[in-house]
């Protein structure tokens, strides 16, 4: 994955957590008309894996792995000299 569209990811699952959440879970999903299948809202990569042409459904793994590395991509990374 690029540099630039992983910022964007990022942006906007900050942005998104920000929000004030919800009154119900479901307000979080929606039926992807492609596949049928379940988009998380608040998912940055979910939402840009429903927006291609002829996708396949994620499998469990896949939305896990997807979850984990939204998560770490937002973390700072220790190490990294500040730049002035």
């Amino acid at each position: 994955m690029d540099k630039d569209l992983r910022k964007t990811i990022v942006r906007m699952s900050k942005n998104a957590r920000r929000r004030a959440p919800p009154k119900d879970e479901r307000d979080y999903f929606y039926i992807c008309e492609e596949c049928g299948q379940a988009v998380d809202k608040r998912s940055t990569a979910q939402i840009f894996h429903h927006e291609e042409l002829a996708h396949l459904r994620l499998t469990e793994a896949e939305l896990t792995d997807l979850s984990l590395a939204e998560r770490a991509w937002g973390k700072p990374r220790s190490g990294r000299a500040k730049k002035p």
